[in-house]
């Protein structure tokens, strides 16, 4: 996040398109890679029972795009040139408007990243920290954590080992994982994608998916097609009234999630119950 408000701000002052969609093609890999990495955390730290709340969690796209674009909207809405001026009429002092947007959101951003950096203390992912040879750390980890919701944990270093090595152990006793993109003992094949479609129900699972994204990334490089009026009020009014409509479907997703699992839950039960009566 600090790198991202950084340039954010840096990419507001950028004298031409190079250097700005140099800064911007780099903030577009950091934020994208923290998107996977803090979903991954959050469902390290939250009861398979509750789970399906990371689905709710993707409510932050549209109000992250409402609030960009709330911000966005007055700001180049009256502070750029005229749509119809001609080229080189502009200087950037009557274009400051792209300039603003960038300026508010890359120091929005640092004022988050304080307060994420020094005001929340922040654990871990114990699978990390396993995963990295660091046993003592999971396991106290897993014990601040037990404290914090008032539990107590049990497990200890020697139990934790006792489940599977991983690396090499030191005279310490700890042990160094080695991290690979890939696993090097894996072989990636065309089984792995025809598992996808092993079943009928696969198949039908896997197609719907890969339509629906396909139809979403669609959606989203027609979504400035005009509608009779191409001023940019008109346009942002319109991102503004997309991103509002699109909110509900977060909670919707999740509430579905939650009733499937209830479901799949009661189904599991039931012949257990039958068989005890």
């Amino acid at each position: 996040m600090q790198c991202s408000g950084i340039i954010g701000l840096v990419a507001g002052g950028s004298g031409n398109f190079v250097p700005l969609a140099s800064l911007l093609a780099v903030l577009g890999v950091g934020v994208g890679g923290n998107l996977p990495v803090g979903s991954a955390v959050f469902l390290d730290f939250v009861p398979g029972s509750h789970q399906y709340l990371l689905t709710i969690l993707t409510v932050r796209w549209s109000l992250g795009q409402l609030f960009v674009n709330l911000i966005a909207w007055p700001l180049i809405t009256n502070f750029s040139c005229p749509q119809d001026s001609a080229p080189g009429t502009c200087t950037r002092s009557q274009n400051m408007s792209w300039r603003y947007p960038l300026f508010t959101l890359g120091g929005f951003t640092l004022v988050l990243w304080a307060l994420r950096f020094f005001a929340f203390a922040l654990e871990e992912s114990p699978r990390y920290l396993v995963g990295r040879g660091r046993d003592a750390d999971a396991v106290a980890m897993m014990h601040r954590l037990a404290a914090y919701n008032g539990k107590t944990c049990s497990l200890t270093v020697e139990q934790l080992r006792d489940a599977g090595e991983l690396g090499d152990m030191k005279k310490d006793g700890s042990h160094e994982a080695k991290v690979t993109v890939l696993s090097r003992t894996y072989n990636y094949t065309m089984d792995d994608i025809k598992a996808l479609f092993e079943t009928k129900k696969l198949a039908w699972s896997t197609s719907l998916l890969v339509s629906i994204w396909g139809i979403i990334c669609l959606a989203s490089t027609f979504r400035g097609a005009q509608f009779g009026d191409s001023s940019y009020y008109i346009i942002y009014r319109n991102q503004v009234i997309l991103n509002v409509l699109g909110t509900p479907g977060a909670f919707l997703a999740g509430w579905a999630i939650e009733q499937h699992e209830h479901q799949n839950l009661v189904q599991t039960a039931w012949p257990a119950r039958g068989e005890a009566t």
